[in-house]
C-alpha cells in the first residue's frame, strides 16, 4: 500500500504540472481570442489598413501586371491611396470580423457579411480619367501616329485624338470587374472552399460549440487544477512538505510560462536568423503585411501568457511565503506534542451510560487486595492476604 501511495502521488504530482500549463495556454487563448475587439486593435496597431494598399502597389509592381495603370507614377498611387482610405477598409474588415465571431459564438449559422467596393471604383475611374487627361494635354504633339495610346505612359499627343472619347474609354475600362479588383462586392460565397468544395461553415459545422466548450476550458481545467492540488496535500504523510512543495511547483512552471514568450519572441530569431534568410518572404508587399499581422498576434498571445504566468508565479510564491510564515518561531516549539508526550487532542468527555470512579478501579497488589467484586461472592481472582494474629 506504501509504495502504491507513492505511485499516485507522483502521478497526481505529474497531472498537476500538466494542467497548470493546461489551465495558462487555455487562460491566455481565450483573453487573446475571445473578444473580436481585440484582434480589431492588434489589425491597427499593426497598421494594416494604412498599408493594405501599398502592399497591393508593391504587389503589382514586383509581378509586372500588364494593366493600363502605370502602378510606378507616385501620382496615381496617390489615387488609389485617396480612394481606398484606412478609415473606410478598416469599417469594411471589420464587419467581416464581426460576421465570423457572430457565427462562432453562435448568434448566426454561417458568416453573413457583403462587402460592396463599387463606390470606390467609381470614384477612383473619375480621378484617374481627370489625371489621365490632364496629363496627355501636357504631352508635345505626336509626329508619327502610335499604334496604341496609354493615357499614363504616352510621351506624346496624336494631333487628331479625341481626348475626351479616350478618357472616357479609360474610366469604363477601370470601372469593369478585374480591372483594380476581381470584384467590387464580396460576400461570404466568395470565401475559399476546401478540395470538397465546402465553404468554412459547411466543413466545420461543430464550430461553435467547440468555441463554447473552449470558453469553458479556463474555468474547467482552473478546477481540476486545484483538486490536484488538494489531493497531493490531503494524501501525503506530511502535509506542511506537500504545501511546500506545491508552492515550488506553482512558482517554477510560472517563471518558466513567463520566459519561454521572450525566449521564443526576441532570442529564438536572433539564433535562426542567419539560417532562414534566405528562405523569408518579400521585404514588400501583401507577404510583408501578412507577416506583420501575423507577428502582432503572436506579440498579444505572448502578452496574455507572459501576464497569466506571472500571476501563476505570484500565487505559488505567495504559498511558499505562506507556508514559510506559519513555521514555529522557535526550534524547540510544540516539542511536548510532537514527541508524544501530550496528545493533540482534547480532553474527552465520557458521555455514557455508566461513569467510572477512579476509586472503584480494580487494583490489584501482592500484599492486600481491599476490591470486593460487585456481587456477594468473594472474587476468587483476587487475594487476600491475613497475618497470623489478627
Amino acid at each position: 500500500m506504501i509504495i502504491l501511495r507513492k505511485i499516485l502521488l507522483s502521478l497526481n504530482a505529474w497531472a498537476f504540472r500538466f494542467l497548470l500549463f493546461a489551465f495558462v495556454f487555455a487562460t491566455a487563448t481565450i483573453a487573446a481570442f475571445s473578444n473580436p475587439q481585440t484582434l480589431k486593435s492588434t489589425l491597427v496597431e499593426a497598421n494594416s489598413y494604412q498599408n493594405f494598399v501599398d502592399a497591393t502597389i508593391q504587389e503589382n509592381i514586383k509581378n509586372n501586371e500588364q494593366t493600363s495603370l502605370d502602378f510606378s507614377d507616385p501620382r496615381v498611387q496617390q489615387i488609389i491611396n485617396n480612394n481606398f482610405p484606412p478609415a473606410d477598409l478598416q469599417k469594411k474588415s471589420e464587419h467581416v470580423i464581426d460576421a465570423f465571431y457572430d457565427w462562432i459564438d453562435g448568434r448566426a449559422p454561417e458568416p453573413v457579411f457583403s462587402v460592396d467596393f463599387t463606390s470606390n471604383i467609381d470614384s477612383l475611374a473619375r480621378d484617374l480619367g481627370s489625371y489621365g487627361a490632364v496629363r496627355l494635354s501636357e504631352q508635345p504633339e505626336c509626329t508619327t501616329i502610335p499604334e496604341s495610346l496609354n493615357p499614363f505612359t504616352a510621351t506624346c499627343l496624336p494631333p487628331t485624338l479625341n481626348l475626351a472619347n479616350e478618357i472616357s474609354k479609360l474610366e469604363g475600362a477601370i470601372k469593369q470587374e478585374g480591372a483594380i479588383l476581381p470584384q467590387k462586392t464580396y460576400t461570404e460565397a466568395d470565401l475559399p472552399k476546401n478540395d470538397k468544395n465546402l465553404s468554412i461553415a459547411e466543413a466545420y459545422p461543430n464550430a461553435p460549440v467547440w468555441v463554447s466548450w473552449l470558453r469553458l476550458a479556463p474555468w474547467i481545467i482552473g478546477l481540476l487544477t486545484a483538486l490536484s492540488g488538494v489531493v497531493l496535500i490531503a494524501y501525503s504523510t506530511i502535509r506542511r512538505r506537500a504545501i511546500r512543495i506545491l508552492g515550488m511547483t506553482t512558482f517554477t512552471n510560472g517563471v518558466f510560462l513567463c520566459l519561454s514568450p521572450l525566449f521564443f519572441t526576441y532570442i529564438f530569431p536572433l539564433i535562426t536568423d542567419k539560417f532562414n534568410s534566405g528562405f523569408s518572404g518579400g521585404e514588400h508587399g501583401t507577404e510583408a503585411l501578412f507577416s506583420e499581422i501575423v507577428s502582432r498576434i503572436s506579440i498579444l498571445l505572448n502578452t496574455y501568457l507572459i501576464v497569466v504566468g506571472f500571476l501563476v508565479a505570484a500565487t505559488g510564491l505567495a504559498i511558499v511565503l505562506l507556508e514559510r510564515a506559519s513555521r514555529p518561531r522557535f526550534k524547540y516549539a510544540r516539542l511536548e506534542r510532537r514527541s508524544g508526550v501530550i496528545s493533540a487532542e482534547g480532553k474527552r468527555r465520557n458521555n455514557g451510560r455508566f461513569r467510572l470512579d477512579p476509586a472503584k478501579v480494580p487494583l490489584q497488589s501482592s500484599e492486600i487486595s481491599t476490591t470486593k467484586k460487585p456481587n456477594k461472592k468473594p472474587n476468587k481472582k483476587y487475594r487476600k492476604l491475613y497475618k497470623k494474629g489478627w
